[in-house]
């Protein structure tokens, strides 16, 4: 029995098997590829020197007539690029405001490209799209407008407004 007892109490006390220990680890990479945006303007809209009563339009999708030139500014890009502008009521001066409908359109071949969409009141000028991802290109956006006649026939004077385009590259 002495002998049974020390025995066991050798098992109890014998070490136990050891296990063999596992453990996984993560690690997430990523980079982030940066987009070159930049716009730089052209040239300004200019509906030209209009006598009292004289309607004026600069649409987009050419050459400006006369005086007028259409406004355009080239987007510098590597990635899609969404376009946001709310153009005000019209131009403001001496003689209060004169409603213009503006009218919006962008091409991807020239600032003076004929095939450049146009977006009546400058609605749905959303994305710019980009012919080649991650290769830097140019897109020119075009402002045109319409000046109804009848409402120039306010006092004399200089009248402008300020479109402010929000760029933001799409990834």
């Amino acid at each position: 029995m002495k002998k049974a007892l020390c025995v066991g109490l050798a098992m109890a006390l014998a070490p136990m098997a050891v296990q063999a220990q596992t453990a996984t680890a993560t690690v997430n990479a990523s980079a982030v590829i940066a987009a070159n945006l930049t716009a730089t303007l052209v040239d300004d809209l200019f509906f030209g020197t209009l006598a009292q009563g004289q309607g004026s339009t600069v649409s987009t999708g050419g050459a400006a007539a006369g005086s007028a030139t259409l406004g355009v500014f080239e987007i510098f890009h590597n990635s899609d690029v969404a376009v946001a502008v709310t153009p005000p009521a019209g131009i403001t001066g001496p003689g209060g405001t004169i409603p213009v409908v503006f009218e919006c359109g962008y091409s991807a071949t020239g600032p003076t490209d004929a095939t450049f969409a146009a977006f009546p009141g400058c609605a749905g000028l959303t994305n710019t799209g980009v012919t080649a991802p991650g290769t830097d290109q140019s897109t020119w956006v075009q402002v045109g407008g319409v000046i109804d006649g009848g409402n120039t026939s306010v006092q004399a004077g200089t009248y402008a407004a300020t479109l402010t385009f929000n760029l933001t590259a799409v990834f």
